[in-house]
C-alpha cells in the first residue's frame, strides 16, 4: 500500500529552502502530489485489472485455472 504514496512523493521536484518559513496549518501533500498519486492509483489499477482478466489470453497458451480445470491423474 505504500508503493503509491513513495512513487508520487518520489517525482515532486526539489523544493528550495530560501523560501522561508511553512506554516503550521499549511498541508503536507500540496495539489500537485494529490494529483500524482491520484493518477498513479489510477494508471496501477487499470493495469492490474488488464493482467487479471487478459493476462492469461496474453502470457499463457493453456489455461492454469485450478478451479475450473479437471483434475488430473
Amino acid at each position: 500500500m505504500d508503493v503509491l504514496g513513495a512513487v508520487a512523493l518520489g517525482t515532486e521536484s526539489p523544493g528550495n529552502e530560501t523560501d522561508g518559513r511553512i506554516s503550521r496549518k499549511e498541508g503536507i501533500i500540496n495539489a500537485f502530489m494529490w494529483r500524482n498519486i491520484i493518477c498513479m492509483g489510477i494508471y496501477q489499477t487499470i493495469i492490474m485489472l488488464i493482467f487479471m482478466y487478459f493476462g492469461e489470453m496474453m502470457f499463457f497458451k493453456k489455461s492454469f485455472n485450478l478451479v475450473t480445470a479437471p483434475e488430473r491423474d
